[in-house]
């Protein structure tokens, strides 16, 4: 049979694709297996990284670093070193072979073109660059002033060199950002949201690539790449912006229609081609002001979701996390990186190394986006989110005191000393509380209701005192029963919907349960609580198996008390009844209150010999078959062995039973008793030559087969046409 669309398979072992059949092929690859997916976007991703990285190769590299320093730009390296005995000078000019030169000015150095004021400097700063690198490629060399205050002039010769660390650094961030929304798409491909995120990696790397070249040129690069790698960051850095905004207003709640979401698509489009073009008043119109225009709508957009997903604690957990990026993410580039400029301040930190904060934005967008495992990391966000609050605090309340005292050092005394130990110690549990949506649930008081409730007494309604516990612990907003065949009984608490519901097994009596949204409906379950629910459920379990064996030991013990007043009082008492004279009498009403003792301290004391616990067993045996005019026929008395406390109360009752029995329905005028020891077993026939009939049995022989089976023994019955036989059996200890 033939399967169409099948890769055949030679009697060679090669495998064939026709060529028609391959579109289609990679096309069900894509859409049905994840990790093929993942590792097409990866290869991808690696592929531009390995072009931009071929790119930089071909930048020319003379083991120069120049910084703004004194009066213009100073030249640090080797090459100078070797030249003038210092490490450093002031480099004036780049020289050509033929004479001609350009003077390093400080613009030349700068990181982001579109940090300039105007386009015109853009502009002065590119034909610079063309210049400078014109210039490179014809035997170039580096005029410094020298230490002696004359001009130098050192030869630069290339050399083969990797790109600086900021190039990788830039790079790496760009690709784990991409790696990170490669990911989230290939497992979800069909969502808007991935596919967004997606499309938010793809521009962070396109933006963290190009901009990883220029930034950590050496000197200079050609006029034209510098202007194509700048679109292309700016394109990248302005569709991240675009794709990011769009995400924030369809997730975790749509709040625009796709009517919108397309104007929001053409219109910023536009905004980023004009400003590409130049077309803006100047840079502040153009890429900044996309990028400020982008983050203000991210932020309102992040305001609006807060609002939308009350009553979701799976969307406000999500957005939590989406926010929490976003804060610290976009608020440490901007903070660093962009604000210090716009006061004419040098940039806190490169714009390279600021680069790293937007991969703290892409990692909370992508827990936010996998909201199936929310509840395992949704407790770390609190966490986050209020130490860097109280980073932010202390820094506020550190500046404050600053200005006001005029002191550093007493500020920080002050600050660490008085203020911690009596505002932020006291309230942090409070606060940790707040911000966790409530306190934790008292773990003792939650132990001590869960074993208190399995022993209240019968007719007390445990399931209900059961849930009050799990309402107590976690305040869910239901708890409801669910069925065996269902979730929550398969003996572990589970965690399902995404954090918003908790199962629990059948315990101790009460049935499987479910509880929805913890913190009355305010927020997921977390994992530290299905940890602390597991331990309920264990100490109910283990109170409850607690709880029956004490009540089994209970029936024991009632029930041996019930066959001994059957077995050994009633007989002392039937013997009474059979006796005229009062010493007799008196004998057996002492007897009778021995045997009361017995029966209440149970079976206690030393083993005893066989021997003698058969005695004593036909003394009473022969005494009571007396007063009945039965005879005794009893062999032998002198057997090996020893029996338990236990064994011998077992043995002495059902002998007193069996001799009840034959005195009070036999009719029998002769008892045998037959005792034999074989391979540590003892066997005791008793009989007799009464009348006999079907075995009935009543509470008396149902009370010797107990008994017997207690110690490990058997009791049988038979009756025959010479009378009555009872056989009894258990292992003994067996002495020389």
């Amino acid at each position: 049979m033939t399967v169409e669309g099948a890769i055949p398979y030679s009697s060679g072992r090669e495998m064939a694709l026709s060529v028609p059949d391959m579109p289609s092929q990679i096309l069900t690859l894509l859409r049905g297996a994840p990790t093929i997916r993942l590792i097409v976007a990866l290869s991808a991703g690696f592929m531009f990284a390995m072009l931009m990285l071929f790119v930089a190769l071909q930048q020319p590299r003379f083991g120069l670093v120049l910084k703004p320093g004194g009066h213009g730009v100073v030249a640090s390296g080797p090459m100078i070193e070797d030249r003038t005995g210092t490490y450093s000078a002031q480099a004036i000019a780049v020289r050509s072979a033929s004479g001609e030169s350009v003077a390093l000015s400080t613009t030349a150095l700068t990181e982001e073109p579109n940090f300039l004021p105007d386009y015109p400097s853009i502009r002065a700063f590119m034909a610079e660059q063309g210049r400078l690198r014109a210039i490179l490629d014809n035997t170039p060399s580096l005029v410094i002033a020298a230490p002696d205050g004359h001009q130098q002039t050192i030869p630069l010769a290339r050399i083969s060199k990797a790109p600086p660390f900021a190039f990788w650094y830039q790079l790496s961030v760009g690709l784990i950002i991409y790696a990170i929304a490669a990911w989230i798409w290939a497992v979800a491909p069909g969502r808007l949201s991935n596919l967004l995120f997606a499309i938010s990696g793809f521009a962070m790397l396109l933006s963290a690539g190009t901009a990883a070249i220029y930034s950590t040129r050496e000197i200079a690069l050609d006029a034209t790449l510098f202007r194509i790698l700048g679109i292309l960051n700016e394109t990248g850095a302005s569709l991240f912006g675009i794709a990011m905004s769009h995400l924030f207003l369809i997730y975790p709640v749509r709040l625009i229609s796709n009517r919108l979401a397309w104007m929001l698509w053409l219109g910023f489009g536009a905004w980023t081609i004009a400003g590409a073009a130049r077309m803006m008043p100047n840079p502040a119109w153009g890429s900044n002001g996309i990028m400020f225009t982008e983050m203000a709508l991210i932020v309102v957009a992040i305001t609006l979701q807060y609002f939308a997903t009350r009553g979701d604690p799976v969307g406000r957990s999500a957005l939590r996390w989406i926010g929490l990026g976003t804060v610290l993410g976009a608020g440490g580039f901007i903070l660093t990186a962009v604000v210090p400029l716009l006061f004419n301040a040098p940039a806190l930190v490169s714009q390279g190394t600021a680069f790293g904060f937007f991969l703290i934005i892409v990692v909370g967008l992508a827990i936010g986006l996998r909201r199936d495992r929310l509840f395992a990391v949704d407790n770390l966000s609190y966490s986050i989110l209020y130490y860097t609050a109280l980073a932010i605090v202390v820094f506020a309340v550190d500046l404050g005191l600053l200005y006001a005292i005029g002191s550093a050092r007493i500020a920080g005394i002050v600050t660490g000393i008085v203020i911690l130990p009596t505002l932020y110690l006291p309230l942090r549990d409070k606060i940790l509380g707040w911000l966790r949506g409530g306190q934790r649930a008292d773990i003792i008081r939650s132990i001590q209701d869960v074993t208190s409730m399995n022993f209240v007494p019968p007719g007390v309604d445990r399931t209900r005192m059961w849930k009050q516990c799990l309402d107590e612990a976690f305040q869910p907003l239901v708890i409801e029963e669910i069925a065996d065949s269902g979730q929550g009984h398969n003996g572990s608490v589970e965690i399902t919907d995404a954090g918003a519901a908790m199962t629990l097994p059948a315990v101790a009596g009460a049935p499987p349960l479910r509880l929805k949204l913890a913190g009355r409906g305010h927020r997921l379950f977390r994992q530290d609580e299905q940890a602390q629910a597991e331990r309920m459920v264990l100490i109910a379990a283990r109170a409850d198996a607690d709880r029956l064996a004490y009540e089994r030991g209970v029936d024991a013990e009632r029930a041996r008390v019930a066959r001994d007043l059957h077995d050994d009082l009633a007989a002392r008492l039937m013997d009474g009844l059979a006796h005229d004279k009062v010493d007799s009498l008196r004998e057996t009403i002492r007897l009778a209150l021995a045997e009361v003792r017995s029966i209440v301290n149970g079976p206690r004391g030393v083993p005893m010999l066989l021997a003698e616990a058969i005695a004593d067993a036909r003394s009473e045996a022969a005494e009571r078959l007396e007063v009945a005019n039965i005879a005794l026929d009893w062999n032998p008395d002198l057997l090996p062995g020893k029996l338990t406390p236990p064994q011998v109360r077992a043995l002495q009752s059902a002998l007193r039973e069996a001799v009840t029995n034959i005195i009070r329905h036999s009719k029998a005028s002769l008892a045998r008793v037959s005792v034999t020891v074989e391979h540590d077993v003892m066997t005791v026939e008793i009989s007799d030559n009464g009348q006999a009939g079907p075995v009935v049995p009543g509470n008396g022989l149902h009370n010797l087969v107990a008994r017997m089976k207690s110690v490990g023994g058997a009791a049988s019955f038979l009756s025959r046409d010479s009378g009555f036989c009872v056989t009894l059996s258990m292992p003994i200890e067996v002495t020389a």
